[in-house]
């Protein structure tokens, strides 16, 4: 990290913004923010942001919808009263009332996502339980969905194959 660093300001004259993210909640909880790192024969420390999701409000996510934080909201932090299963339904229900260009990929990153707390089964079921009552709420006469043409409106074939085993760390 601290090579790359030194390359981009010697090259770019860039401000560099080291950061570390850790998705799992039970990831980075002792990182202290920086490493010494030997380089020929100086030592060199390099500092860093760390954010953990896991201490991120998720609510206020889920609330204000930037298009490219809500995947990540199920491994954010659910408010106190609301249960893993609650939580995963509304953040569901939020990635899918957000018009996105390929709402099956948009969902299925949120699967892949979410697979590292929940188990990829329960997504998949409550991505596809959403899917359908969103499909079922439609009135007849509104035209179908962009990227889920009537024909394929209650097919959800990608979303199972996205991601078929649990993230593990090593």
């Amino acid at each position: 990290m601290a090579g790359y660093i030194v390359r981009l300001i010697e090259t770019y004259g860039l401000e560099v913004y080291s950061n570390v993210i850790y998705l799992r909640p039970d990831a980075g909880r002792r990182d202290p923010g920086q490493f010494v790192q030997n380089i020929a024969g100086h030592e060199v420390l390099t500092r860093y942001k760390v954010f953990r999701l896991i201490e991120i409000d998720g609510q206020s996510i889920l609330e204000t919808k930037p298009m490219g934080l809500l995947p990540f909201t199920p491994l954010m932090k659910r408010p106190k009263e609301v249960s893993a299963e609650a939580w995963l339904r509304r953040c569901v229900q939020t990635a899918d009332s957000v018009n996105v260009e390929n709402k099956t990929a948009y969902l299925g990153t949120l699967a892949v996502l979410g697979s590292l707390v929940y188990e990829p089964e329960t997504i998949v079921r409550r991505i596809v339980q959403t899917i359908t009552h969103t499909a079922a709420s439609v009135p007849k006469s509104a035209p179908p969905h962009p990227n889920f043409p009537q024909s394929t409106a209650c097919q959800h074939r990608p979303l199972s194959s996205v991601h078929p085993h649990r993230l593990t760390t090593p």
